[in-house]
């Protein structure tokens, strides 16, 4: 037994010692090399492959380390390398059951994990298999659950890679340092407490695409987790993930994230954080742009119920930058893009933060952030809650750096089911306090808006909102709300709104208190081109009123005041937003608004004042009963203020039936008018009657025309492509400054007949009708269709006709009293003709017609206008002529042009005559449509300008058009004379080069006017015209050689402009002769604001020079005008600094007479403004005229006057009867005057007195109706309404001119003046008169002269003149002529008295048998009273003795007295006349031509005034009677008393007329026939011509002409006819002046 215990001591101490040895062994570096080797060969073994550990070291029973460990995958690629891994673990404590593990560490670890194509296993499954045992366990036994304790896990340098394509997941995951402790951790109940978390470095890249496979979801139920951890710190962390099923990309650069946990509940989905910190953190999400692929149908899955509740103690955000970018979407230039988003620098304190599914509620403490669009938050606070009861957002507080945002804003409901369904009883609050929201962050919030109003155009608006409103959804109270903004705008209102939020069920009960706006606020708030442009807003517009009632029936009363007025509406609305049914009913007003204001007419309208009432229903005039009526109280129109227009409308059955009335002092009219609504174009029948129409006051007019008439409207269509029916114009009256002048009836008729279409307009002045098939809205474009067949006209718009068409117009116009009414200045119209004729199917497919023989309007005279014009399928053939245009200054003889269109080309021939038929000037060309535009040629041979042929390039050319003016070797010569004009690139409105050689000015003179001496001169030079259609300006020299004007030498004219550098133009210019020496220097500089910097030299200019360009208002200049000028600034803006000096300058007023000098006087100017200081004007008796004051040039071309002119005893008159149409002699005034404005608006003001010596002759013109009514024009009287045809003498005369607007002259004159009024300047009826006059004289606003006062005459006389008889009349004192507006119109109260010495006895002859008493010679009185009108004054006379006689008895002269008295009208006429004409009385035995029976009786007077009409009327009316002969017709009607008896003679003259030999010889021949004679003496019938006329011209122009005549005619005067035989010899020639007469002819 011992030896046993021995032994088996021995072999266990062997054993031990072998043990010991063997750890021991193991220990040694060999022993851990020796296990390494059998570990690896084991391994190698038994997963066939090469693994390799380079080092196991351990420390037992402490801690196992490997080192160097490699470890392929089924594919031999690197499946795991470890540097170092190590476990500190309690070995022995795994002997207890326990497994403690201090700490696991792994550095520098690759992990990679693959499962890929085409092996869908993982890459270290075989390991796996190698491992796996074939045995099956056939029993297990339970024993005692391990204790686990992991203390500390450490990761260094850790690569996991892990590739599936099966799942579709490949990631990859590096950590730089991590490390985790642990509380407490037992996998087996899925306990996991940590302690900490510390990560420092790292990265994760993870990649999620389409798998190949759907793993089926596991129906294993997991273990429920445990897990709590105390904190988890993360720094410097980036991560990439990427979705590409749905192209997100996910990258986060974590700066530092510390997150502190309480409680971590999975089961129950409960989560308790005491703190989460995140900083300076970069994340970006990206949605990259999708590929489009087909569409696979995928089963969604249910997903469980969200019952997690999260609470965290406090977040805090601070230094973090959040992206959001959406590829798939365009990104926004402005505002929040909330497709990409970019936040910067997101910080938050936010604590308490609950979230559950009912409840997310929280204490936003702060919160700010930048984001790149510039919306910047800088602080939002709120109480925040949103729970199953309520939501609400408290101690609200919102701020950027221009909004503010605080107060309450909460919902109360019972739960989120009642809150979903009817959320009308969810009680709500909100209450917003001094908040303000500025436009500019809502449009960084919602840039779509930025295009819409009100934000558009007001990215720098304001809104300040208070407000309170309480209640339930559908009951909501608004104690308040206020809301300013925009400036001045403001909204103050307070009510209920119920019903929401059904629309259809809401109402209102709204008080609106205040709502103001001004014009800015309403432009921006309106949309854009919402308000029309023809529309002026108000300055300020107030609104107040009451809404009431549910939105189908609302209750509306409402009042607006404005700037230009207030309006008012007081009614109801039902159903008004239902599609039918709608029903209206209110009235409306407004007062005093100012309309004109409101649509941009105030020079046209005024202020409107009116009250409708409305009633109806329906909105569809198909189904629409309405009824409007109003009265429109006041209507400002053209400056009158209508009043009382009563009007009603009532529209049903589609018939719209419209009454109107006004009854105004200028204007009453009546409408009745029913018109049909059911078609298209609806139907009007109906008829306006004016009772009264005045257009001066109502502002129609200028002149004072009435109208009186009916209009009856029949129309039963308006089609406009297709009218049918009749307007008629009747019983029309145009009334002149109350004369009736009758329009009779006027028609305008559409119908459809079997022909076609006709239109009609039937009126005393024009006849036209259109007919033919055609259509009426395609006319112009028949008409431009037409044309285009030939020539395209460039830039025009019109529909080309392609549908057959065949139309023709006749229109003739006359000349009509009316014309005279609406166009004072045309005294001439004979009748217009034109026809045209359009068939699109014959061979002339147009032909027109145009004939006007004579107009004449103002000073412009045109006569015998003619235009032909044909086409067919080839060609369009013109030809035009006119006989003469005269004017002031511009005179044109006979004209002629033709030519022919087709092709694009027109061809052009015009040809201008002078006085004797010959041609003057001739233009032939074409002109054609090149690229769209005008190009103009001239002909070969085709110009002759003053009789002489110029030969012109037929290849150049002028081309204008939208692009320009292009002109290309545009040349024309005759011997040396050369012009030629070219632009110097092709290019359109490049510079043109002019060229001009040895070119005379006459050439072009002739062409307007006939005198060819008016100018001249020789023109050379080069210029290059730039710029020329916006700011012209040229470069080059010029020279004029010997220029003249009005036959004055000017001199020489010499201009040198060059371009000194690219932007400064240098000029020169001088004028040089022996009377004229001027020179301009200086600087144009090119795109300045002022480009003029030149100087002026007047060292001489010539008074001639002035008059010379005068046009005859001045004549008998002399003298010399001298100084010196700066010219700065812009042509409009003239900036002159220098004078100017008159040295014994004199000159004449040609219309005035008189003639003035001026000596030793300066103007001076002074920037923009002309001073005058004293300076003075002489007459020849040295009295002198000074004018004061300036003249300012600061508004080129308006002209600002400030001057006063003085003087005394000053001739202003001083001419004869030819210098003066209206007023000559001799006038001297003593004046103060005031002249000031602008230009045309200016006023001249002061007082004028007539002095002593002065003797004035008037002239009063002729009656302007009389001429033109005589003239030319046959009147067909209606004699049973003679009124309307009443001559109307008057023509109010409007003096335009532009110097002055307005005039008021005060005129004083004395009877130490005198006037002389010719009343009658053909047969010598004058005034002379002097008196005391008071008279304000001038211009009214409307440019009508005026003459107030009284002019009292104390001495005077009238010289009557009868045939050969004159008398002169000495004016009675008491006399006067009083002016009471128009200068026409005077009103004369004259009384004058001729004296004579005669018996009595012849008109005694039957009032008693003793005559001799009235044998004796008796002095008498004729007086002559002429009253009424100065222009037609009434005539009466009256037979007086004188109060002084000669030895003549009292009873004798009371029986003369007596017998006067018992005179009738015509017999004191009669004896008038036999006093002035035969100095004695007639007897009543008597017979004499004053009798009744055969005097000057109202027959006599009308056979001399008829007499003249007549024979006018005749003579034109055979004017065309015969071809190639002219007739002439003169009917002469008197009565005469022949041997003392009365006697009627009527003779009817007709005399021919026939030129011959090219009209050198022009024979007349004519005969007097006796269509009544009561007289016994008669002419010799033998005779077969009565007066023989030869004209023989011994020169084509008719200067020279000899003539021979033999005339018998009746002579009343002598009882008899008179045979006149004789000849004449005829030298016509013309001069400018009268010192021209005494010239002596230049030799040559």
């Amino acid at each position: 037994m011992k030896q046993f215990v021995k032994i088996a001591s021995i072999i266990f101490l062997s054993l031990v010692l072998i043990l010991i040895s063997l750890i021991f062994y193991f220990r040694t570096p060999a022993g851990e090399l020796y296990l390494t080797e059998k570990v690896v060969f084991y391994l190698q073994k038994k997963i066939n492959k090469s693994f390799s550990i380079k080092r196991i070291s351990y420390n037992i029973p402490d801690w196992i380390a490997l080192e160097g460990v490699y470890l392929p995958d089924s594919k031999n690629d690197t499946l795991l390398y470890g540097n170092k891994m190590r476990l500190d673990i309690d070995m022995l404590a795994l002997l207890k059951n326990k497994v403690s593990i201090n700490k696991i560490e792994l550095d520098n670890i690759n992990l990679n994990i693959k499962r890929t194509l085409p092996d869908t296993t993982f890459n270290f499954n075989y390991i796996l298999k190698a491992f796996e045992s074939t045995e099956k366990s056939s029993e297990t036994s339970k024993g005692s659950p391990l204790e686990y304790q992991l203390s500390n896990i450490l990761l260094k340098q850790v690569n996991i890679a892990y590739l599936d394509d099966v799942t579709g997941v490949d990631a990859k995951v590096r950590l730089e340092n991590a490390q985790t402790s642990f509380k407490a951790i037992d996998p087996s109940t899925s306990k996991y407490h940590l302690d900490k978390v510390s990560l420092n470095g790292g990265n994760l890249s993870l990649r999620i695409y389409e798998a190949l496979a759907k793993t089926p979801e596991s129906t294993v139920k997991s273990d429920s987790l445990d897990v709590a951890f105390g904190e988890f710190d993360a720094k410097n962390i980036q991560w990439k993930i990427t979705e590409e099923s749905a192209g997100l990309v996910n990258t986060v650069k974590l700066g530092s994230l510390n997150v502190k946990g309480d409680k971590l509940y999975l089961a129950g989905e409960q989560v308790h954080l005491k703190s989460v910190n995140l900083y300076n953190t970069d994340a970006k999400v990206t949605f990259l742009k999708k590929v489009k692929k087909e569409k696979v149908k995928t089963q969604t899955a249910t997903s469980s119920p969200n019952n997690w509740k999260v609470l965290v103690d406090k977040i805090i955000l601070d230094g973090n930058n959040i992206q959001y970018q959406d590829l798939n979407q365009v990104a926004l230039k402005k505002g929040l893009d909330y497709n990409n988003l970019k936040i910067n620098n997101l910080k938050a304190n936010l604590e308490r933060f609950r979230f559950s599914p009912d409840n997310i509620s929280g204490w936003l403490y702060s919160s700010s952030f930048k984001e790149k669009s510039g919306f910047e938050l800088q602080k939002f606070q709120t109480d925040f809650a949103y729970t199953n009861r309520q939501t609400f957002l408290k101690k609200l507080y919102v701020k950027t750096p221009n909004t503010i945002l605080r107060d309450e804003l909460s919902l109360s409901y019972a739960s989120f089911e009642q809150f979903s369904k009817n959320i009308g009883a969810s009680k709500i609050k909100l209450n917003l306090k001094n908040s303000q929201i500025a436009f500019k962050d809502i449009l960084l919030l919602m840039p779509d808006f930025a295009q819409i109003p009100p934000f558009k155009g007001n990215e720098k608006a304001l809104l300040k909102v208070d407000g309170l409103a309480t209640g339930t959804v559908n009951n909501l109270k608004i104690s308040k709300f206020s809301i300013t903004g925009f400036g001045q705008a403001k909204a103050n209102l307070q009510g209920v709104i119920t019903g929401l939020p059904d629309v259809n069920k809401m109402a209102l009960k709204l008080n609106i208190k205040e709502v103001s706006l001004t014009k800015n606020d309403i432009l921006k708030l309106a949309p854009a081109n919402s308000i029309p442009s023809n529309i002026e807003l108000p300055q300020k517009v107030n609104l107040v009123g009451r809404i009431n009632g549910k939105i189908q029936n609302l209750a509306i009363n409402a009042k607006v005041k404005t700037d230009m007025g207030g309006a008012s509406f007081n009614g109801k609305l039902i159903n008004i937003t239902a599609d039918k049914n709608q029903q209206y009913e209110g009235v409306m007003s407004l007062d005093a608004f100012e309309m004109g204001k409101f649509i941009k007419q105030t020079e046209n309208v005024g202020k409107l004042t009116l009250n409708a009432k409305v009633k109806g229903k329906g909105l569809d005039l198909k189904t629409m009963n309405t009824a409007i009526e109003g009265t429109i109280q006041q209507a400002e129109v053209k400056g009158y203020n209508y009043k009382n227009l009563v009007f009603e409308s009532n529209i049903a059955n589609q018939i719209a039936q419209i009454k109107a009335h006004i009854t105004d002092p200028n204007i009453s009219l009546k409408i009745d008018t029913k018109v049909d609504l059911s078609q298209n174009f609806p139907g009007i029948k109906g008829n306006v009657e004016i009772a009264e129409l005045n257009l001066k006051p109502l502002g129609f007019y200028a002149d004072n025309i009435g109208i009186h008439g009916n209009i009856d409207v029949d129309m039963p269509s308006t089609d406009p492509n297709n009218p049918n029916g009749k307007i008629t114009i009747h019983e029309a009256t145009l009334f002149q400054d109350g004369k009736p002048i009758s329009i009779e009836n006027t028609t305008l008729t559409a119908q459809n007949t079997k022909d076609g279409r006709r239109f009609d307009i039937q009126s005393p002045f024009l006849i036209a009708n259109i007919k033919g098939d055609f259509n009426y809205l395609q006319l112009s474009d028949i008409f431009i269709s037409n044309i285009n067949r030939y020539f395209t006209i460039p830039d025009i718009t019109f529909t080309p006709i392609t549908e057959p068409y065949k139309l023709s117009i006749e229109a003739k116009m006359v000349k009509h009293p009316v014309f005279k009414a609406f166009l004072p200045g045309l005294t001439k119209l004979d009748t217009v003709r034109f026809s045209a004729l359009l068939n699109s199917q014959a061979d002339t497919l147009m032909k027109m017609s145009l004939f006007s023989p004579n107009l004449e309007y103002d000073t412009i005279k045109i006569s015998n206008v003619k235009v032909n014009l044909s086409a067919n399928a080839e060609k369009l053939t013109y030809q035009a002529s006119l006989s003469g245009v005269e004017m002031s200054s511009f005179n044109v003889r006979k004209t002629f042009l033709n030519g022919t269109v087709a092709n694009n080309t027109a061809t052009f021939k015009a040809v201008f005559k002078d006085s004797i038929d010959q041609d003057r000037n001739e233009v032939a060309g074409l002109v054609q449509n090149f690229d769209n535009q005008y190009r103009v040629r001239l002909v070969k041979g085709g110009l002759k300008l003053n009789y002489k042929n110029w030969e012109v390039d037929s290849t150049g050319f002028v081309q204008y058009g939208k692009a320009g003016l292009l002109v290309n070797h545009f040349q024309m010569e005759q011997e040396k004379q050369r012009l030629f004009v070219n632009s110097t690139s092709t290019e359109a409105n490049g510079p043109i080069n002019i060229t001009a050689e040895n070119f005379r000015i006459e050439n072009f003179v002739t062409l307007f006017v006939t005198d060819s001496l008016m100018a001249g001169g020789q023109i050379d030079g080069q210029i290059l015209l730039s710029n020329y259609m916006v700011s012209p300006s040229f470069t080059g020299d010029v020279k004029v050689t010997d220029f003249t004007f009005q036959q004055s030498p000017i001199g020489n004219i010499a201009v040198n402009v060059f371009n000194e550098t690219a932007e400064k133009i240098t000029a020169k210019a001088t004028l040089l002769s022996a009377k004229n020496d001027l020179q301009l220097t200086g600087n144009y500089y090119l795109n300045s604001e002022n480009p003029l910097d030149f100087k002026l030299s007047i060292n001489k200019l010539g008074a001639e020079t002035v008059q010379a360009f005068s046009f005859g208002q001045l004549k008998q200049a002399k003298g010399i005008l001298q100084g010196q000028a700066t010219i700065k600034g812009s042509s409009t803006q003239p900036q002159i600094l220098g004078d100017l000096g008159f040295s014994n300058v004199g000159f004449n007023i040609t219309q005035l007479g008189s003639r003035y000098l001026i000596d030793k006087q300066k103007l001076f100017f002074e920037g923009e403004t002309i001073q005058l200081k004293q300076f003075t004007l002489s007459d020849t008796l040295n009295q002198p005229l000074k004018i004061d004051g300036t003249v300012s040039l600061a508004n080129i071309p308006e002209v600002r006057y400030d001057l006063t002119i003085n003087t005394k005893n000053f001739m202003v008159l001083n001419s004869s009867r030819k210098d003066n149409d209206f007023f000559y002699g001799k006038g001297f005034v003593d004046a103060s005057l005031s002249v000031q404005g602008v230009s045309s608006a200016a006023k001249i003001e002061g007082d004028i007195k007539v002095r002593e010596n002065s003797n004035i002759s008037i002239i009063v013109p002729e009656s302007f109706d009389e001429q033109s009514e005589s003239d030319g024009v046959v009147v067909f009287v209606n004699h049973q309404n003679e009124a309307l045809v009443k001559e109307d003498s008057t023509t109010k005369v409007s003096l335009m001119n532009d110097f002055v607007s307005e005039m008021s002259l005060n005129i004083e004159a004395d009877d130490k003046s005198e006037f002389t009024i010719v009343v009658d300047e053909l047969n010598g009826d004058n005034l002379k008169v002097k008196g005391n006059a008071r008279l304000n004289a001038g211009l009214s606003a409307d440019g009508q002269p005026f003459i107030l006062g009284s002019y009292d005459l104390t001495e005077g006389s009238y010289g009557l003149t009868f045939e050969v008889l004159k008398r002169q009349f000495s004016i009675e004192k008491g006399s006067n002529i009083i002016w009471s507006g128009d200068p026409m119109n005077a009103e004369v109260n004259i009384t004058a008295v001729y004296n004579t010495e005669t018996s009595p006895l012849d008109l005694m002859t039957n009032e008693t048998d003793d005559d001799t008493r009235f044998r004796q010679k008796i002095q008498f009185d004729v007086l002559l009273t002429m009253a009424g009108r100065l222009t037609k004054p009434d005539i009466s006379f009256k037979i007086r003795p004188s109060k002084t006689q000669k030895l003549v008895s009292s009873s004798v002269i009371t029986d003369v007295q007596n017998r006067l008295n018992k005179l009738d009208a015509n017999e004191v006429n009669k004896q008038v006349f036999a006093l002035l004409i035969l100095n004695r009385f007639f007897s009543e035995k008597s017979s004499d031509f004053f009798s009744s029976s055969g005097g000057a009786n109202p027959e006599a007077l009308a056979r001399q005034s008829v007499s003249k009409l007549l024979s006018d009327q005749l003579d034109m009316l055979a004017s065309d009677l015969i071809k190639g002969v002219d007739l002439d017709v003169n009917l002469s009607s008197t009565q005469d008393f022949f041997n003392g008896k009365s006697s009627a003679r009527t003779d009817l003259s007709l005399g021919l007329s026939k030129a011959f030999f090219n009209d050198k010889i022009e024979i007349k021949v004519g005969r007097n026939f006796e269509l009544e004679n009561k007289t016994s003496i008669t002419r010799n019938s033998a005779e077969v011509f009565d007066n023989i006329t030869v004209n023989y011209k011994l020169t084509n122009d008719g200067r020279y002409l000899f003539k021979a005549f033999r005339k018998n005619q009746f002579q009343s005067v002598l009882d008899g006819f008179v045979v006149e035989t004789g000849v004449g010899f005829t030298v016509t020639i013309e001069y400018g002046t009268f010192k021209e007469i005494f010239k002596k002819p230049k030799s040559k």
